[in-house]
């Protein structure tokens, strides 16, 4: 680091007491230890290295170095180095990174041995994350766990769940990740941490994801008891409305829109987070829209959203809510309307930013439009050629497979009763046993029951009350009550007992 460069940086106050820490460690010297050292800035952990003395000490630098083998090569040939800071981990992909995790994990007796100082790790809060779960043993050897981050004001906490929660991810990758996170609280300590809560959080919509409700609820629960204990205010309101989406999949709705309204509106509106607060208005006109109460959404979309985008200049959440708006106007039956909107509001938007999914997605609103006018040819020409070649491009097997069902669905319209059922039996279904999607597993048998009846109600009997009660089971076990009473409509109709 340069004069001038040393004379800008300071130590945090904050980290005073860590710092003290990490000093006692160095100038103890006793044998072989392991350091964590979780940091959120690069140039200011480049400076605490400076300050904490270049004698005896260097530097492994991983976006040099590339891969583990690397880095044990160079970890031999460090010679009698004090302390050793590995830093950039990660900049590794995320395969090198497993492989990285693997390796320590494997090699953690012959690390020791070689490196007889300290072995400081300056890790990103996540990656202190992965490696408790991915190198448990090495984690184990840890000394301490210093904490040198700086607060990121414009970095909102939980940015990285989309990546954790892939609805593309299949049943087995999910079910790999909730054994990982199950095995790492099962070791950790009583005492509740930051860490320990965000995996809890983790842990609840991963089972959701599943449709494990009641145990999705119940780490979700435990997560907001203990934000609220440590004083983690917005990471609190943030799991709230994870557990408010919950309810709203199990039909809870007066209890979801009461937890929204009471406990996180609230909270954002006293952080004056008008960004936040306009996200979490629109879950709850998302909720009275599948309530059927259009108009008291429609008034919340275009006087409690759009004016917050238009005033912060979020041009994508500005055509998301015009999108919702058009939805609205659908539902109600103002198909002219909708389509004038999602043709010069929304579709533009998404184009100009590159955004091939979200156009498709809306491609397909407009195809639904076709569907409802009675235009079967434009709407299946969209679904096969403006949707399905964009979700295969991005590898979406899901929104794939909804539109699979939507063009069986013509099929079925049209009376190509068996073209309709090779899909749903081909193209949906597995796919949403694969991903673990349980709603749509019911949603598919039904349609399958359904198809079958009106083709031979006699010669698929076995198959139909097969289906109808495995997912009457299903429901009452997920606790579903309107998915529930229209299995047990349609077995009514049938003249189906349920055993």
């Amino acid at each position: 680091m340069s004069g001038s460069g040393r004379q800008q940086w300071q130590v945090q106050a904050e980290h005073s007491g860590s710092l003290i820490r990490l000093q006692n460690l160095i100038q103890r010297g006793s044998g072989s230890c392991l350091l964590i050292l979780q940091q959120n800035r690069p140039s200011y952990r480049d400076g605490l290295i400076v300050f904490l003395g270049q004698e005896n000490s260097r530097v492994l630098n991983l976006k040099e170095l590339g891969n583990f083998d690397a880095f044990e090569t160079e970890l031999e040939n460090q010679g009698q180095a004090r302390i050793l800071h590995l830093i950039n981990l990660e900049s590794l992909g995320q395969e090198k990174q497993q492989a990285f995790f693997k390796g320590l994990n494997y090699h953690r007796e012959h690390i020791a041995r070689t490196c007889p100082g300290i072995l400081a790790f300056w890790l990103p809060e996540p990656l202190v994350r992965e490696i408790a779960l991915q190198a448990a043993d090495f984690w184990a050897w840890r000394e301490q766990v210093l904490d040198f981050s700086l607060p990121l004001v414009s970095i909102k906490r939980f940015s990285y769940d989309d990546l954790l929660y892939n609805v593309n991810a299949n049943a087995s990758a999910k079910q790999n990740r909730i054994e990982e996170i199950e095995t790492f609280l099962a070791r950790s300590a009583q005492q509740p941490s930051l860490n320990s809560t965000d995996l809890k959080r983790e842990l609840g919509n991963l089972y959701k994801s599943i449709s494990e409700y009641n145990k999705a609820k119940q780490m979700l629960t435990e997560a907001i008891a203990e934000y609220m204990e440590m004083d983690e205010v917005a990471a609190c309101a943030s799991t709230r409305n994870n557990l408010a989406d919950l309810m709203v999949v199990q039909g809870e709705y007066e209890q979801a829109l009461k937890i929204i309204r009471e406990q996180v509106l609230p909270v954002y509106e006293s952080l004056g987070d008008i960004q936040a607060k306009a996200v979490t208005m629109c879950r709850i006109a998302d909720i009275l829209q599948a309530r059927g109460e259009l108009d008291e959404a429609l008034k919340i979309r275009q006087e409690e959203e759009l004016p917050v985008y238009e005033k912060i200049d979020d041009v994508r959440a500005k055509a998301a809510t015009m999108g919702r708006i058009a939805d609205i106007l659908q539902a109600r039956g103002e198909l002219d309307e909708a389509f004038k909107i999602y043709q010069e509001k929304v579709l533009p938007v998404y184009e100009n930013l590159g955004d091939i999914q979200a156009k498709a997605v809306t491609m397909g609103k407009i195809a639904d439009i076709f569907w409802a006018r009675g235009k079967l040819d434009e709407a299946l020409g969209i679904y096969h050629k403006k949707m399905l070649p964009v979700f295969e491009q991005l590898g979406d097997i899901r929104t794939k497979a909804v539109v699979f069902g939507r063009i069986a669905d013509i099929f079925w319209t049209r009376g190509q009763l068996d073209e309709a059922l090779k899909i749903f039996k081909d193209k949906v279904l597995p796919v949403c046993e694969k991903i673990g999607d349980i709603r749509g597993i019911l949603f598919c048998r039904t349609k399958i029951t359904l198809l079958l009846h009106e083709m031979d109600a006699s010669a698929n009997k076995e198959e139909i009350e097969e289906l109808l009660r495995l997912a009457l089971a299903d429901t009452q076990r997920l606790k579903l009550p309107r998915e529930t009473e229209t299995i047990e409509s349609i077995m009514k109709k049938f003249h189906i007992k349920a055993q």
